[in-house]
């Protein structure tokens, strides 16, 4: 039986990026094994194909253009939507509250999120400027959000946090980077600014982590 076993010296990095010439692949990890195998492919991919299929194109690229031979046991698929991402395994959890509290010049928020009969909170504190504030919103609302996504292995990441005009009207926008064992997945959430800039704030970040990944993931 042919050994899994790829050249010396393989760059992995290379290999995983060539995976992304792949139809519907939109991110590979490769985790090597002290053979110098391979002992896991994750594979990151939109849900226009089945797994099935991807994991058999996965198979076939690694042998002709690397040579490798992978078991396809060892090949796992996590699929996400196109645009709005739905995921079952995490329920939508209701903002209930957002404090701000001033001292000297530290800022402190508070995010309190409602879900199956459960209060999840969130603090974060940083330097008193408006800008500031804003993010410590978002991460304070993230940090509330933490362990109820740590239950189907996501962390969240903030990337960027803004207020932009839309059709007349003023609205926060955040970036948020979903990480996940199979690959990381930029997600965009937003909320029309009624009640105060920091309750619109935790109302786009959970408008983005409800666009997450589909944790089906499957081996095949």
């Amino acid at each position: 039986m042919p050994q899994e076993k790829a050249p010396p010296a393989m760059d992995w990095g290379k290999v995983e990026a060539s995976l992304l010439q792949l139809e519907s692949v939109e991110g590979a990890r490769i985790v090597p094994d002290p053979a110098g195998g391979i002992a896991e492919v994750h594979i990151l991919a939109k849900s226009s194909r089945s797994p099935k299929m991807i994991a058999r194109d996965v198979q076939s690229f690694l042998i002709t253009r690397w040579g490798i031979r992978v078991d396809h046991r060892k090949v796992s698929v996590a699929r996400f939507e196109d645009e709005a991402v739905v995921a079952s395994e995490v329920p939508r959890l209701a903002l209930q509250s957002v404090r701000l509290t001033v001292t000297a010049e530290l800022a402190a928020v508070e995010v309190e999120l409602a879900g199956r009969e459960t209060l999840f909170v969130g603090r974060a504190k940083g330097p008193l400027t408006p800008d500031h504030v804003l993010r410590l919103a978002a991460e304070a609302t993230l940090e509330a959000l933490k362990n109820d996504l740590a239950r189907v292995h996501l962390r969240a990441i903030l990337r960027s946090i803004r207020i932009h005009p839309v059709a007349g009207r003023r609205a926060i926008l955040v970036l948020v980077n979903l990480v996940s064992p199979y690959g990381e997945l930029l997600v965009v959430g937003s909320a029309y600014i009624r009640r105060n800039e920091l309750w619109s704030t935790s109302q786009a970040v959970l408008d983005a982590v409800n666009r997450r990944l589909t944790m089906d993931t499957m081996a095949v």
